[in-house]
């Protein structure tokens, strides 16, 4: 999974869903 420059909130979030 590739995250770049994305908000703190929305990348704890998307780190949710894949885990």
């Amino acid at each position: 999974m590739q995250i770049v420059n994305v908000p703190m909130s929305q990348n704890l979030d998307m780190d949710r869903l894949f885990k």
